[in-house]
């Protein structure tokens, strides 16, 4: 019996391990992704700050331009769904 309590023990304490090494991974690359996150954002803020006239369009002219769009039977017909 204390042969298996033995082996069943070993084997628990291997998995958990092996989860705590696994946790400790997904921890490790999520703390990277973190860090690219905010240096990603720094940069946004740096380019904004460069570039402070970007979103700032002015429209000279203005032209209106009328298309005919065909009806949905039209559509049919050119496609080839109906004949």
């Amino acid at each position: 019996m204390d042969g298996r309590v033995t082996d069943l023990d070993t084997r628990t304490t291997q998995g958990m391990n092996g989860l705590k090494g696994n946790v400790q991974n997904v921890d490790q690359k999520a703390g990277q992704a973190q860090t690219v996150s905010h240096s990603r954002g720094r940069d946004v803020v740096i380019l904004d700050q460069e570039v402070p006239e970007q979103n700032h369009f002015t429209m000279t002219a203005e032209k209106v331009r009328s298309i005919q769009i065909p009806t949905a039977p039209n559509w049919m017909e050119v496609y080839g769904c109906i004949g």
